[in-house]
């Protein structure tokens, strides 16, 4: 039976939605099935081009207390901004698609997040491998990159991996519930967690010793990399009457983004941000929107991100906090 490629997918915006489209249109240049898991629908146009789209509208996050957070500080203030728990829904679109795959017969697979982007070169390195750990009788194909450590221990890459069902689900049973999260014994991370459930086996996988963006170099890897791009609206520590909206360009890319910032519609504010520059301001707790639109180019026709935030204490101070000093 073929490998089955299992993309994980939550396409809520124009870009994200054109790179779920294209990532897709890749995988058709090779003999493979492709299984879209979601935790938003799409048009049929693109799940059309799937051989199975699957959509659970269950995209509950793990509590901030569980996650890790972003922090930075200065000498006049510090700030923590937590990690939104999206590892749960990724877990649950793991066990919903892993399992589908199952008890549809499917026997070996490719899990891959939607923003990478193959070339047919790469694809073809790709085929090779999960050829190999057939030929071989191996269990899992990780990548191991050598030199990232994860609070001090090496990790297994989650954005792309593959290897057989079964033994991936007698290893690790993905939590879909924040109850079952806290019985799984997950880690602080996704990918320290795929380390320390499947290390034990290593002797019997391929690993490959790098990231994949450094090995797929003729495709597009990990475009969507909003976590190291914050921008949230964060409890005022020191003076909870005035929330403060923090932006900051934390990509490891040396490049430049195109911020409008918009208050009750009217646009108060645009800035371009190279890396590690942040902006800050002051608001009033008065239910009121901020809309922050980013953009790659500074023609601002490429949008990076776009987020609403409402200016309410109760709605963001499980989110980020700021402290002045």
């Amino acid at each position: 039976m073929k490998t089955l490629f299992i993309v994980d997918s939550y396409p809520s915006g124009p870009l994200e939605i054109d790179t779920l489209d294209k990532a897709i249109s890749a995988l058709s240049m090779i003999d493979c099935d492709v299984m879209v898991v979601s935790h938003l629908p799409v048009h049929p146009t693109i799940a059309q081009k799937t051989d199975y789209f699957l959509y659970d509208s269950n995209n509950t996050f793990l509590s901030p207390q569980y996650t890790p957070h972003y922090w930075y500080a200065d000498p006049n203030f510090t700030i923590k901004i937590f990690t939104p728990g999206h590892t749960l829904p990724i877990c649950r679109n793991m066990s919903n698609g892993f399992h589908l795959a199952r008890s549809l017969g499917y026997t070996h697979f490719v899990f891959m997040e939607c923003d990478v982007i193959f070339n047919l070169q790469d694809l073809h390195k790709l085929e090779r491998w999960m050829q190999n750990l057939k030929d071989e009788n191996k269990d899992m194909l990780f990548f191991k990159p050598e030199g990232y450590r994860d609070n001090g221990s090496y990790v297994y890459e989650t954005l792309l991996f593959g290897g057989k069902i079964d033994y991936f689900l007698n290893r690790f049973n993905p939590p879909t519930t924040e109850e079952q999260w806290m019985t799984s014994n997950m880690g602080y991370s996704l990918e320290l967690t795929f380390f320390e459930k499947f290390k034990d086996g290593e002797h019997n996988f391929i690993i490959i010793n790098d990231h994949s963006s450094n090995i797929f170099t003729l495709s597009e890897v990990n475009i969507l990399r909003y976590g190291l791009f914050n921008c949230e609206l964060s409890y005022n520590e020191t003076d909870e009457h005035l929330p403060v909206l923090f932006i900051i360009n934390s990509l490891i890319e040396e490049t430049f983004k195109y911020v409008d910032i918009y208050h009750r519609d009217v646009l108060i504010h645009s800035t371009p941000m190279g890396k590690s520059h942040y902006w800050f301001r002051m608001f009033s707790p008065d239910d009121s929107e901020i809309r922050v639109k980013v953009y790659n180019d500074e023609a601002k026709l490429s949008l990076f991100m776009d987020k609403l935030l409402i200016c309410n204490n109760d709605k963001i101070k499980h989110k980020s906090t700021i402290k002045f000093n």
